[in-house]
């Protein structure tokens, strides 16, 4: 297709973008400061131009039909890339007053990014930074949906995609952790076999770091009964500190907690594993202001290992 030859009206595909973004005309509509009425045209007239039906509508809300996804899923790679193009450019020529977009777990973030973020915003005062915390299949895919412009993850990220620039940033180790009573009736008891006899409070199933601890479990011929699975750290280390059961996260992620000794870290009967993370950009497309801030993140961790 010559795009020259082409009379596509850009402003329909953005109408019928944001309809199937909010499910809703009028959410649409109010989101693109239009009339409904106008937002309704425009899909009519698009779906006119196409020859299909894009949307099932219901009584107040919308479903996207087969060719609907189908025309979705290429608008976002297209609107994506525009949304690169212009922060690679603007951004380079604003200097550090562009937006940085992080991808990575809470229990990671929560020790990692607040002291490095503090002196960077300290030096560049206009850049604006979000955090998305989800599960690592989710940030991967909007990582490679450039939806994100740094993602920090367990290693390896992409061990099969060279055409992206990744970097070991630190190993940290794990522990299991409780809170003071159930460590002094621990060690009144002189139980070996704490991860057996007494409550456990785990990562979600299908974790990496859930998958190296059953390793470990596996390894040591333990079977244990956990039920209770926690998507976050922060949810783990409340729920230990309330004496339901015994923790197990990174020892950096609780290390304030345990030098201030409202946590205690156990000694147990498997070793716990060792977790390395890495750092992952788009060399090519990554904006100024976010490339500046991964230089400055690699050297921070560097320095303060």
């Amino acid at each position: 297709m010559n795009i020259y030859n082409t009379n596509f009206d850009f402003n329909l595909y953005k109408a019928f973008y944001a309809v199937s973004e909010y499910g809703s005309f009028s959410k649409a509509a109010e989101v693109l400061y239009l009339s409904q009425p106008s937002i309704s045209y425009s899909v009519k007239k698009l779906e006119e131009e196409l020859g299909v039906k894009l949307f099932i509508r219901y009584n107040k809300d919308v479903k996207l039909t087969e060719e609907g996804a189908k025309l979705k899923f290429y608008l976002e790679n297209a609107f994506n890339n525009i949304i690169v193009g212009y922060k690679v450019l603007k951004e380079t020529k604003d200097n550090l007053s562009g937006e940085v977009v992080i991808g990575i777990h809470s229990h990671i973030g929560t020790f990692l990014l607040p002291k490095c973020i503090k002196k960077f915003t300290q030096n560049n005062p206009n850049v604006k930074i979000t955090i998305f915390n989800s599960t690592t299949v989710d940030l991967k895919k909007k990582f490679e949906n450039k939806e994100i412009d740094i993602l920090i993850l367990h290693y390896p990220i992409f061990p099969n995609k060279n055409i992206y620039y990744e970097k070991k940033l630190f190993d940290s180790e794990s522990c299991f952790f409780c809170n003071n009573n159930l460590y002094e009736s621990i060690n009144n008891s002189k139980n070996e076999r704490i991860l057996v006899e007494y409550p456990l409070i785990l990562p979600m199933k299908g974790f990496v770091t859930s998958k190296a601890l059953e390793k470990e479990f596996f390894a040591h011929n333990i079977l244990f009964n956990s039920n209770i699975y926690v998507y976050s750290t922060e949810m783990m280390v409340s729920l230990v500190k309330e004496g339901v059961g015994i923790g197990w996260a990174l020892r950096k992620s609780i290390k304030t907690d345990l030098d201030s000794g409202l946590l205690h870290e156990l000694p147990t009967e498997v070793d716990t594993p060792k977790m390395t993370f890495s750092i992952v950009y788009d060399k090519n497309l990554i904006n100024h202001t976010a490339l500046e801030f991964a230089i400055f993140l690699e050297n921070y961790v560097k320095t303060n290992k």
